[in-house]
């Protein structure tokens, strides 16, 4: 096919639920959350896609039912994500969506993202991760902003799965 980009986006481990489906009051997320970094490793070392969206995607939800969740005890596995990429040559997506949800704040978030430039990272996406079309560009301007916070002079698009640089201004 002729995508112009191919997204890695993990929504469950096979065999588990789906994690806008668990319900993290009752649920211990800290495993969750290291079997999800560890498929997304495994997908990672795959290397097929372009860019990684939502790197922390069930933080959304474990947050959206008001559950505090720290990213710390995973930060060698994210680590371990990151430099992947870096070695592929990869994306890593700003995804805006969680800036008008409960928590205000992209997936991933700042750290991550800076983390990642941090490690050799030179190509980010942002996108809103609209599911309608109210929602289609909601926080990009964010986004941009805070790649350049974060040390990139540059945000990707992609043309036929072949990175193009948008400078920051």
């Amino acid at each position: 096919y002729s995508y112009d980009i191919v997204l890695s986006s993990l929504h469950f481990v096979k065999g588990a639920k789906e994690y806008h489906l668990i319900d993290y009051r009752q649920v211990d997320y800290r495993p969750v959350l290291e079997e999800y970094f560890k498929e997304l490793l495994r997908q990672a070392k795959q290397n097929l896609f372009d860019s990684l969206a939502h790197l922390d995607y069930p933080t959304r939800y474990i947050r959206m039912h008001g559950v505090a969740c720290s990213l710390k005890p995973f930060a060698d596995l994210i680590d371990e994500i990151l430099k992947v990429l870096v070695q592929n040559g990869k994306a890593l997506e700003i995804n805006t969506s969680g800036l008008s949800a409960c928590f205000h704040t992209t997936l991933p978030g700042y750290d991550v993202i800076k983390r990642f430039r941090d490690l050799g990272g030179e190509l980010v996406t942002v996108g809103s991760d609209a599911h309608c079309t109210a929602s289609l560009g909601g926080g990009l301007e964010e986004g941009i902003a805070l790649a350049h916070k974060a040390g990139f002079s540059y945000v990707t698009m992609f043309q036929r799965r072949e990175p193009v640089l948008l400078k920051i201004e």
